[in-house]
């Protein structure tokens, strides 16, 4: 048989994961657990009043990826809520518990298809690898929902020093991995950062779209992470 120009297409043999909204998720809402950590100190918060102070989701990630996690912004972020609940924190013990407080990994759970999907990919063979925008918390976290050890590498933007959809931390993780763009595929949640990150890197993009909010999206799509043997 002659094959002639034939291109003979890459095997997949690397599966990169986002990991926050893909592999995990928090399991309370921030104002939640602002409440939970006041409580802890014996101030008592009323919930209601907060959820209308606090910002809702979507700006709060937008004021997040504006001021990146700078110590500094959490700190007067939390400082102007307790003033506005007028709780008084003079020596501002209060406000660093809680900025520390955020950061612990008992806030954060694996989703239910994480594990089984990261299992049956071993069982195949496959090598596994974290692509992540975030800095050195995401191994305690990933540490806590017991998704460690599924991995090869991880990679994640406060090492690299480039961050999703930069192509650099794509780079890495590929060289990490030992592989060529088209022998991996990643998987996330993000349209810019996971899908057009991907793309630019030459890796194939699967946007994992658990609420169906992109029905119509130009790329491989899933709804659940057992759905991505489909595409390897």
């Amino acid at each position: 048989m002659k094959i002639g120009s034939q291109t003979k297409k890459s095997k997949i043999r690397v599966v990169f994961f986002d990991v926050h909204d893909t592999l995990i998720y928090i399991n309370q809402t921030p104002p939640e657990i602002f409440q939970i950590l006041c409580q802890e100190s014996g101030v008592g918060v009323d919930l209601n009043l907060l959820k209308k102070l606090y910002l809702n989701p979507n700006d709060l990630e937008r004021r997040r990826e504006a001021f990146g996690n700078d110590v500094g912004f959490w700190m007067d972020l939390n400082a102007r809520l307790l003033t506005q609940l007028e709780i008084s924190d003079p020596d501002q013990s209060l406000v660093k518990k809680i900025v520390e407080g955020f950061k612990e990994v008992r806030w954060w759970d694996s989703y239910p298809d994480a594990i089984s999907t990261l299992q049956k990919l071993k069982v195949a063979k496959y090598q596994l690898g974290v692509i992540a925008n975030s800095r050195h918390l995401v191994i305690g976290r990933l540490d806590h929902t017991g998704l460690t050890s599924f991995f090869d590498t991880i990679t994640y933007s406060e090492e690299v020093g480039a961050s999703k959809p930069d192509r650099r931390i794509f780079e890495a993780a590929l060289q990490r991995a030992g592989c060529q763009p088209q022998e991996a595929i990643h998987i996330g949640d993000r349209w810019v950062e996971d899908i057009e990150g991907a793309r630019n890197a030459g890796i194939k993009p699967v946007l994992l779209d658990r609420k169906s909010e992109h029905p119509h999206a130009s790329c491989a799509r899933v709804q659940t992470l057992e759905e991505i043997f489909q595409f390897l």
